[in-house]
């Protein structure tokens, strides 16, 4: 285990991606949203990728100086094509640009294409909601989970994430469609693991707790059976089909064919072809904030108020441990694996860059 101070985290990870071609600007971005990910606790989409993602960058799959490009745009919505760019510098301009229009008109709507894996969409849910806004992300994945009645995967994951202002930690809920993400599949394979039953189905369309299962034909499994799986759809409708994803089958755009590849199996030159979606409202145009945080707090003083079940320290908001864990992690540092404190050493020499001090 490494631990590391924040700061020096992020400056790190923008030094390995300006020397992958990013500019100074949009490599502090992706740092940012890396590092804060992390230090909320949601290691399956934060530093643990970006080799992966400078190697994208190097090879093409990834542009590391992609134009954030608007194609439609009215006062309160926009269209915007990320040309490729990493998803986490896209995703953070685009919420950028929900919020602005959001200021002027209340609410809006900015829905991104061509983009690629943006992280944890809690991230930029979060960014509203410090701003006296309420947001709703979505974004597309690759077609990883089976439908009801399927023996394959059919569509999406779907992820989903929305923040709320609050007179403390803001609410956000950050989750996938399935009843797991992809990537703690991938984790339980990486700790040879076996998976607990109801994650996964493998090729055949039955339960499995094989992790090698859900690469090798599997799917992950919906929550809430034909619930997660509808609203899965609509992810995949106002992310996908409204924000005009490319689903015309060329090889570039492979992860939006059925039975795609996973995000984990992509070669460096492949493109992501995601989408995104944001939907912004600003508290000012329905109430004062200061009155939505008092009726916010109101109740969740009620639910955090009442009666624990047996062996349970009672509720938790959503978004509790995460604002813990980054308070935690300004104060004590960053505890990085074994694992990936050492995939960092060694993109550190690939691009002749100084990895920060741990301890």
């Amino acid at each position: 285990m490494a631990r590391l101070d924040v700061s020096a985290l992020q400056d790190f990870i923008s030094s390995a991606f300006r020397a992958a071609g990013m500019s100074p600007k949009d490599a502090a971005i992706g740092a940012n949203v890396l590092v804060r990910t992390e230090a909320r606790g949601f290691v399956t989409h934060g530093v643990r990728h970006v080799a992966r993602y400078v190697r994208a960058m190097q090879a093409g799959g990834v542009d590391p100086r992609a134009s954030f490009e608007i194609i439609r745009e009215t006062p309160s919505t926009a269209t915007v094509d990320g040309n490729a760019g990493l998803g986490h510098v896209v995703a953070t301009k685009a919420m950028g640009l929900a919020m602005a229009k959001a200021a002027e008109a209340g609410v809006s709507a900015v829905l991104v294409r061509n983009s690629s894996h943006l992280g944890a969409l809690g991230h930029y849910a979060l960014l509203a909601a410090e701003a006296d806004m309420i947001a709703l992300v979505y974004s597309t994945t690759p077609r990883v989970m089976k439908g009801p009645g399927s023996r394959a995967a059919v569509v999406g994951s779907s992820p989903v994430a929305y923040a709320v202002p609050s007179m403390g930690a803001p609410f956000v809920l950050d989750i996938a469609m399935s009843v797991v993400a992809g990537n703690q599949v991938n984790m339980a394979k990486e700790r040879n693991q076996q998976l607990p039953e109801g994650w996964i189905v493998g090729a055949d369309g039955l339960p499995s707790t094989n992790p090698d299962d859900y690469r090798g034909g599997g799917a992950l499994v919906p929550v809430g059976a034909h619930k997660g799986f509808g609203l899965a759809l609509f992810g995949e409708l106002l992310a996908g089909a409204l924000s005009g994803l490319d689903w015309d089958g060329a090889d570039r755009f492979k992860t939006h064919q059925p039975g795609s590849v996973y995000f984990a199996d992509l070669a460096p030159a492949d493109q992501w072809n995601s989408g995104h979606a944001f939907v912004v409202l600003d508290v000012k145009a329905f109430m004062d904030p200061g009155e939505l945080r008092r009726r916010v707090n109101r109740l969740t003083t009620i639910i955090r108020e009442s009666s624990p079940e047996p062996g349970s320290e009672g509720v938790r908001i959503p978004g509790d441990r995460a604002h813990e864990a980054e308070a935690r992690a300004h104060r004590e540092g960053l505890v990085l694996s074994a694992t990936i404190w050492s995939a960092l050493q060694e993109l550190a020499k690939e691009l002749a860059i100084d990895t920060p001090k741990a301890s």
